[in-house]
């Protein structure tokens, strides 16, 4: 049978996921609280308070996305590393 070790169980991945959803959550309630105090303030104020939170929005992805590419990019070098120094171990070429 075929056993694959796993760099972080179920548990793990939980304990570090339930934080980015609660960040998010919280970005988004921040944002709704924002428009809702402006609002009495005016049309304009509610408009300008929705622009800031839509470049909140785009300034945050965009982040995220420089910082999961070069975690996307180690991946790939440590799971090429991982086959081939496996792949050294055995007798046959892989």
């Amino acid at each position: 049978m075929n056993q694959q070790t796993t760099l972080f169980s179920n548990e793990k991945l939980m304990a570090m996921i339930i934080p980015l959803f609660l960040e998010q959550l919280l970005i988004m309630l921040v944002g709704m609280a924002d428009t809702l105090v402006v609002s009495y303030a005016g049309e304009v104020a509610v408009s300008g308070v929705s622009l800031v939170n839509q470049f909140n929005t785009i300034f945050i992805y965009l982040f995220t996305a420089l910082a999961s590419g070069p975690g996307g990019a180690c991946g790939v070098r440590f799971s090429r590393f991982a086959v081939s120094s496996t792949c050294r171990s055995r007798s046959t070429p892989c």
